[in-house]
């Protein structure tokens, strides 16, 4: 296979003569995907949440260590399985009940494309200004996000091997441009400002962790084994979770404590309508085109990821299309929303914000179940016994499905956000916003006891025939 060749395996197994890599391999992939811009607007908001330096710190490592150990934890399932994320779940969900969660998730994936995109686009927007004089307008902003778009839109089409070297050589092209642009960002800083900040209370801090783990961690959950699946199955778990969580983990320190640092001479970069604009403000003029293209570079590497496993998605829902058709359905709707948001100019943090604790409720119950599965039944997820035990999978796994509706249900119930506030959410669970971590370990408990108790064993009640689309194998 050339290196340009189109993937042609859709949401099947990948069978283990086809597996390869290493995982280190997923470094890259992890380092590239959080090496954008928005990591500066969570810096950001940690600073409008009043954080001293140690709090911003404690606060930062914490929220991004744990989440993305989660998202090490999960890419374990993929390498396992040889699935996809959305259709690995099957197992605990069934196929029916696997719609629901799988439904969240591409509206998940979408959104954050569209916002991705939509930042990327702004930032092209600023490089054209700079080095033409032409001024946006709506045909000018949609040339700039078409341009994103189809550069997302090729990624994905050709599929994982060139998605993959990609990332690789987006962590070391923008990794350096960031280590030149992060000192000179930090150089500005208003070091008193930031040294006469008191400490927080803790509900402060933990509002500023959910809000933090909700838009790194927890929002790449239902993507990680989409990434790790070609991997060997005998690759050691323990590689897996720390190359995934260092590597994502570590640009995300950086960026989000040179946000809050940045946040000191710049207090209107977590409101923002253009997160772009203000932080390059504070740069010198000779600096400005290689940052923008950093930010808009950074965003690409986290929209093509989107894009595939929307893809992907699409074809765990059941759409019976070949996958690099799904990929067409996901550039069209990001291209139609993102010129709609980039035309109204809409704020920026607080449908931001509410976006992220909404989805993250429920993100953060789906991987607790698939977690509990893959804990509670290892046996089942390694090779061809993933595949034979596909004839197994129930139509509604309503354990499962319980266990996520459950956890889903209480993370919201204790959510505060711009637009909806839970009934729970009062006191300190108010202040705390604790719906990601809630629902987090509400589905790990429920499901892992229903698993234990319940679903010791699967039952048959359908075997699905295998969907033949080409030459592309979709087993839906």
């Amino acid at each position: 296979m050339t290196f340009f060749a189109v993937e042609r395996r859709g949401i099947d197994a990948v069978p283990a003569d086809e597996r390869h890599g290493r995982a280190r391999n997923l470094f890259g992939v992890w380092f590239a995907a959080n090496i954008g811009i928005l990591s500066l607007v969570f810096g950001a908001v940690l600073a409008s949440f009043r954080l001293d330096v140690t709090q911003a710190v404690a606060v930062t490592v914490l929220a991004a260590a744990i989440s993305f150990l989660f998202v090490g934890l999960v890419s374990v399932a993929g390498a396992w399985s040889g699935m996809p994320a959305l259709t690995l779940s099957r197992r605990s969900f069934g196929w029916v009940g696997n719609l629901v969660p799988a439904g969240m998730s591409w509206v998940s994936v979408l959104g954050w494309e569209i916002v991705a995109s939509v930042v990327a686009a702004w930032a092209l927007l600023e490089i054209l200004r700079l080095v033409t004089g032409i001024a946006p307008g709506l045909l000018v902003d949609a040339g700039a996000l078409g341009v994103v778009v189809v550069a997302s839109l090729a990624l994905g089409l050709v599929g994982h091997h060139v998605i993959v070297a990609f990332q690789r050589f987006a962590a070391v092209a923008f990794g350096l441009l960031t280590l030149v642009l992060v000192p000179l960002l930090v150089a500005h800083t208003h070091w008193t400002a930031v040294t006469r900040v008191h400490a927080a209370p803790l509900g402060a801090c933990l509002a500023a962790a959910s809000i933090l783990a909700a838009g790194t961690g927890v929002s790449w959950l239902n993507l990680a084994p989409d990434y790790s699946r070609y991997l060997p199955p005998h690759e050691r778990p323990g590689a897996i979770v720390a190359w995934v969580t260092v590597g994502a983990t570590l640009p995300t320190i950086v960026l989000v404590l040179t946000g809050y640092l940045v946040a000191t001479r710049v207090p209107a970069l977590a409101t923002s309508l253009d997160p772009v604009g203000p932080v390059g403000a504070v740069l010198p003029s000779w600096l400005s085109v290689p940052y923008l293209l950093a930010a808009a570079g950074g965003m690409l590497a986290e929209t093509d990821l989107a894009c595939y496993s929307s893809g992907l998605t699409l074809l765990a829902l059941g759409v019976r299309v070949r996958r690099t058709r799904t990929v067409l359905v996901d550039a069209s709707v990001v291209g139609a929303v993102g010129l709609w948001v980039m035309a109204g100019r809409q704020g920026f943090l607080d449908p931001f914000e509410s976006f992220l604790e909404l989805l993250a409720a429920g993100l953060a119950a789906w991987a607790g179940v698939v977690l509990a599965d893959l804990l509670r039944a290892r046996a089942r997820w390694t090779g061809d016994q993933v595949t034979r035990h596909y004839a197994t999978w129930p139509t509604v796994g309503w354990v499962g499905l319980a266990a996520w509706v459950a956890g889903t249900a209480i993370a919201l119930s204790t959510t505060v956000s711009p637009f909806f506030v839970g009934p729970l959410a009062r006191g300190v669970l108010g202040q705390g916003s604790f719906g990601f971590a809630l629902g987090l370990l509400v589905a790990f408990t429920v499901a892992g006891l229903g698993w234990w108790l319940v679903a010791r064993r699967a039952r048959v009640v359908a075997r699905p025939r295998a969907v033949t689309i080409g030459n592309e194998v979709d087993p839906a």
